[in-house]
C-alpha cells in the first residue's frame, strides 16, 4: 500500500506543481481515481490526505478535491516544527533571517524600482501615524520587511524571508508594548534604509540591516531576562 500511496502522491504532486491540474480546477473524484490508478479507495484517500496537509488542495465536504494555490504558512508551519524538534534558539533564527536580509538587501539596492521606493516610503509614512498604535505599528514593520524581500522580485528569497520573519515577529511584538520608545529607533533605521537604496548605497544598506538585527538581538536579551520568552 505505501509503494501505490507514495506513487499517486508523486504523480498528482507532479501535475499540480507543473500547472497541468490547474489552481481552482476539481481533481476526479474517489471512485474515478481508483479506477484510473487501479487501487483501493483506502490508497487514494491516503494521497488525497497527504496532498491536503502539504497545502496542494482543499477538500469540502459533498464537493470533493479543488486544487489550490500553496499557502506559504505551510513552509513557516514546516519550519518550525523542525526547529522544535531540534531546540532550535530564536537566536539561531536570527542568525539565519540576519544573513538571509542582508543578501536581500545587497539585490534591492541594485534593483528596486521608483515603485518600490515610493511603496516602502508609504509603509514608513503609516509607521509614523501609527507610533501610539503598537499593534498597527508592529504589523507595519513586519509589512515594512516583507516588502524589502517581495522588492527582490526573487520568489524564493519572499518565501524563505516572510517565514524566518513569522518565526521571529513575536520578539517585536511582545517588546513594543514593553518599551513604547523603541519605535523611534526603529523609524530612525527604516528610513534610512530606505535613502540608502534610494542612492544605492550598498555598503550602508548591509549596515543598516546589520545594526537592525542587533537591535533585536538586545531586545531578545531583555525579553530572556524577563522571562518573557
Amino acid at each position: 500500500m505505501d509503494l501505490l500511496y507514495t506513487e499517486i502522491l508523486t504523480d498528482l504532486r507532479e501535475k499540480i506543481t507543473s500547472n497541468i491540474l490547474k489552481e481552482g480546477q476539481k481533481l476526479p473524484s474517489e471512485r474515478e481515481l481508483t479506477r484510473q490508478y487501479d487501487v483501493s479507495r483506502n490508497v487514494v484517500r491516503e494521497a488525497i490526505s497527504a496532498l491536503r496537509f502539504e497545502g496542494l488542495i482543499n477538500v469540502y465536504t459533498g464537493k470533493g478535491a479543488y486544487v489550490t494555490k500553496p499557502n506559504p504558512i505551510m513552509i513557516t508551519d514546516t519550519l518550525e516544527r523542525i526547529m522544535k524538534y531540534y531546540n532550535t534558539t530564536i537566536e539561531e533564527i536570527l542568525e539565519v533571517r540576519e544573513e538571509l536580509e542582508k543578501s536581500i538587501i545587497k539585490k534591492v539596492v541594485k534593483t528596486a524600482t521608483t515603485e518600490d521606493i515610493k511603496n516602502l516610503i508609504r509603509i514608513y509614512q503609516e509607521m509614523e501615524k501609527s507610533k501610539l498604535n503598537l499593534g498597527k505599528f508592529t504589523e507595519l514593520d513586519v509589512e515594512f520587511h516583507k516588502y524589502l524581500a517581495e522588492s527582490t522580485k526573487n520568489s524564493i528569497f519572499n518565501l524563505l524571508s516572510n517565514s524566518f520573519i513569522d518565526m521571529t515577529q513575536h520578539v517585536l511584538f511582545i517588546f513594543t508594548r514593553m518599551f513604547p520608545d523603541s519605535v523611534k529607533t526603529a523609524q530612525s533605521q527604516h528610513l534610512d534604509l530606505i535613502k540608502a537604496i534610494e542612492n544605492r548605497n550598498e555598503q550602508l544598506a548591509e549596515d543598516l540591516i546589520i545594526s537592525h538585527m542587533q537591535v533585536l538581538r538586545d531586545e531578545i536579551k531583555i525579553l530572556r531576562e524577563n522571562k518573557l520568552i
